[in-house]
């Protein structure tokens, strides 16, 4: 697996960033292509499941306080729609 870059998102008008890459010179309508566009985005996918899931797993929330609060009560945030 060659490495490739990952784009680190500021989202300021939400409390959340995001960590991205993007497939370039694709288009999403091109039917053909689909099974090499599936296939990059599993890879990706896998790529980022391997190298973030422990990190994630580790972080603790007490780490992460803003002005002394911790609102976990919210539950996750949900993705740009």
């Amino acid at each position: 697996m060659a490495p490739y870059p990952l784009e680190w998102e500021e989202l300021p008008t939400r409390r959340d960033c995001r960590i991205s890459v993007y497939m370039t010179n694709v288009d999403p309508e091109d039917e053909r292509d689909w099974p090499r566009q599936h296939q990059w985005l599993t890879s990706k996918i896998n790529d980022f499941n391997r190298v973030f899931l422990a990190r994630v797993r580790d972080l603790d929330a007490e780490d992460w306080k803003q002005d002394g609060v911790v609102d976990v009560s919210a539950g996750p945030s949900q993705a740009d729609g």
